[in-house]
């Protein structure tokens, strides 16, 4: 089975965003725990815009979230859902180990810690997120950064512990 670099870049970048998402919007504090919580509202929207999503959804929904825990959820979604039904087994490790997608996942998180207030400012939805996020990708100064950190190493983003996400 073949597949397509850049798609799989996409498709699992999107897994690791959304989380971030999630964990943006509805990460509660709960005594010395931190807690998912999402409403009941916004499950129901999240059904019926992001089905491929629900799975992940429903393992970090009303649990108590470490960063360890939130890395093994979102690893264990990708390789289920990506290794052998949607690309060769093998891709989602071989894909996160590529420079396009660490440099994806490292400009996301910047996006998100230049732009904290924005998003702070009302719910966005993940929809919204992403047409910023793409938006803001394309700008002249980020395009030279994009180049710049294509031709140098980074941190990698990974499925283990000491995960980068």
């Amino acid at each position: 089975m073949q597949y397509d670099q850049a798609d799989a870049v996409q498709k699992l970048s999107g897994v690791m965003k959304f989380e971030s998402w999630i964990r943006f919007y509805f990460i509660k504090e709960e005594g010395e725990s931190l807690v998912i919580r999402i409403p009941e509202n916004a499950l129901a929207k999240m059904q019926a815009l992001y089905p491929e999503f629900m799975e992940l959804v429903n393992l970090l929904n009303n649990e108590p979230i470490t960063y360890e825990k939130s890395v093994n959820m979102v690893c264990q979604h990708m390789v289920s859902h990506y290794d052998g039904p949607v690309f060769p087994i093998g891709t989602v490790m071989d894909v996160m180990d590529t420079n396009a997608f660490q440099v994806e996942m490292q400009l996301f998180h910047v996006w998100m810690q230049h732009h904290e207030d924005q998003l702070d400012q009302g719910m966005f939805d993940f929809a919204k997120w992403t047409e910023l996020f793409e938006a803001w990708k394309r700008s002249e100064p980020v395009q030279a950064l994009m180049e710049k950190l294509m031709q140098s190493p980074l941190p990698t983003i990974s499925c283990s512990t000491d995960t980068v996400h």
